[in-house]
């Protein structure tokens, strides 16, 4: 798996709009769509509390601090991740 991270904790800025910002980055980078974003549980159920959420599969683990948004193409479909559905 490749990953684009971005970090933004200005709380002006909507959580859709950073990941929208990690989207627009990760195409620039490869030249294709992510499938997936992975960030911290607390933003990704901030996210899933208030639809609609953005166009990708984000989910929420434990190893990846607030404000952060990591987009990139899941390869591996036995990922130890836990979707929330957005």
């Amino acid at each position: 798996m490749a990953f684009v991270g971005i970090y933004n904790n200005d709380i002006k800025t909507a959580r859709r709009d950073k990941v929208a910002q990690a989207i627009a980055r990760y195409v620039e980078v490869t030249g294709t769509r992510p499938t997936v974003c992975l960030t911290s549980r607390d933003d990704a159920e901030a996210m899933a509390a208030v639809p609609p959420g953005p166009d990708i599969d984000v989910r929420g683990v434990t190893y990846i601090p607030p404000h952060t948004f990591y987009v990139g193409e899941n390869d591996d479909p036995l990922a130890e991740t836990e979707s929330l559905a957005i």
